[in-house]
């Protein structure tokens, strides 16, 4: 195999594994965007209806919370993308959610009153996941 072969076989590879890496971050952050909108559409939902959200809905809430922090260190190599700042904004509204979320459940009062600032902050928080996925489906 000639030098030039092996230059262009190196070219190719680092092109596709490029290309590979940009596939896969855009599909585990839509992952994540499905994951962070349908919890928070549930605890919404639980709020609207009257309800309380149990000690394991609030671990339900964190899980995803850290595996999307998990996802900004992992790619911190796209953190020049506008998609990655925008879900590196949502992910931190998200976070503060949930520890207002934390905060009102423990007491019924709290909660009552708490439960119009869940609904419109998740409504503001699922209007960045629609934005975050219409630019990281863009390409950017």
């Amino acid at each position: 195999m000639t030098r030039r072969q092996i230059i262009l076989i190196a070219i190719v590879g680092l092109v596709l594994f490029e290309t590979f890496g940009r596939d896969r971050y855009e599909r585990v952050m839509e992952v994540h965007l499905d994951v962070i909108g349908g919890l928070l559409a549930k605890a919404s939902s639980v709020a609207a209806s009257g309800g309380h959200l149990a000690p394991n809905d609030l671990t339900e809430l964190l899980y995803p919370l850290g595996r999307a922090r998990g996802f900004l260190v992992t790619y911190d190599d796209h953190a020049d993308r506008l998609s990655y700042e925008q879900f590196a904004g949502l992910v931190e509204a998200y976070a503060g959610l949930i520890q207002s979320i934390d905060a009102a459940r423990g007491d019924s009062s709290r909660w009552h009153d708490f439960q119009p600032t869940l609904a419109s902050a998740a409504a503001d928080i699922q209007q960045q996941i629609d934005e975050t996925r219409r630019t990281v489906v863009g390409g950017e």
